[in-house]
């Protein structure tokens, strides 16, 4: 099962990858990679940042996004590890709060040495985006009946203004 998982999403990669014609620009920075693509944008690639919760659960978070429009749309990769198993994890929202609860596309749910990971894709406005990098803002995810909110560890606060420099700040002086 695990290698059909790992064949599965190395081929659905490559397809990807091979149909948007991105060509790396050899500008990878700690916390920041950047594409250059066949029609003249640039992607960027915000690398995994670490989040945290009261109930003891953690998260990862990815982001890409494009400079061709004026606003982008953000997508949104994020992992939540657990001690337990959760139940309900099949159905997932993310949002900053409460009222901005958006729906996420559950990716995959797999056990890992003593935890389980559960790990969902979200299309998020480019200022809620700018809203969780410039405010370092948590966001909130609800499993089922779990609502937990994330904030970012310290080592996630330390990145958020390179990320911000890397990424909005170059959107915006654009």
């Amino acid at each position: 099962m695990k290698l059909r998982q790992i064949v599965f999403f190395s081929l659905i990669s490559l397809f990807l990858f091979s149909c948007t014609g991105i060509k790396s620009t050899g500008k990878t920075e700690k916390y920041v990679h950047l594409f250059y693509t066949d029609i003249g944008a640039v992607q960027y690639f915000v690398k995994p940042l670490d989040y945290e919760s009261n109930d003891e659960l953690e998260a990862s978070v990815d982001f890409t996004f494009r400079d061709t429009v004026d606003s982008p749309q953000v997508r949104m990769m994020f992992s939540v590890y657990s001690e337990a198993a959760l139940s309900g994890h099949s159905e997932c929202a993310v949002g900053l709060n409460e009222t901005s609860l958006i729906a996420a596309e559950k990716v995959y749910a797999e056990p890992i040495k003593n935890a389980y990971v559960y790990r969902y894709e979200a299309i998020i406005e480019y200022s809620d985006f700018v809203e969780m990098v410039r405010n370092q803002a948590g966001f909130i995810v609800k499993l089922g009946s779990l609502d937990s909110k994330f904030l970012p560890n310290k080592k996630t606060i330390k990145a958020l203004p390179h990320v911000d420099k890397k990424t909005i700040t170059m959107l915006e002086t654009r």
